[in-house]
């Protein structure tokens, strides 16, 4: 029987999944991973309505061997209505290099809204295969090298990054 309502977590969800999906089944937002089961066994039961579920993987799980489809999560009377994704949530699936390559080249080309955006710490891991050949043993000895430059040169960072320069100013009003 197909699903004619699909219980989400969060308005992402929707907002990837609404295109998709085309509103068959239609989306709706159901609260937390825990409160998806409960709500859509309600619908089924009180409502008539083949519903049914999707959450996260969260940490909840290890990731399935057949990483091609969603996980089942819940049966009724063996016949499937909620489900998880393989990978952790769906922000991994936007991230992945095929979405990121063929999403807004213009936005990861520009050098600012990457370091606007991205977390350092994910830039600096991403970078570690690139550090080897340059004879740099890991992203941890990059940071610090950074670092202990940035502490030798503290006028210059100042110079360099005009948001520190500001807070100084504004710290010292």
């Amino acid at each position: 029987m197909p699903i004619a309502k699909l219980f989400i977590e969060g308005n992402l969800e929707a907002e990837v999944l609404n295109p998709i999906l085309q509103g068959n089944p239609v989306l709706q937002r159901g609260g937390s991973k825990n409160s998806l089961k409960p709500r859509a066994r309600a619908e089924r039961r009180d409502n008539k309505v083949a519903a049914g579920y999707l959450r996260d993987r969260d940490f909840d799980f290890d990731p399935p061997v057949d990483i091609s489809k969603p996980t089942v999560d819940s049966e009724d009377n063996g016949i499937p209505f909620g489900w998880r994704w393989c990978r952790h949530e769906i922000e991994n699936y936007l991230i992945d290099p095929v979405i990121v390559s063929e999403a807004d080249d213009a936005f990861v080309a520009d050098v600012a809204k990457i370091l606007l955006w991205f977390s350092g710490k994910d830039i600096l891991a991403g970078m570690a295969d690139w550090l080897v050949t340059k004879s740099v043993a890991n992203p941890g000895e990059f940071r610090a090298s950074l670092r202990d430059w940035a502490i030798a040169n503290p006028g210059r960072a100042l110079e360099l990054l005009p948001e520190w320069n500001s807070l100084t100013e504004i710290l010292r009003a």
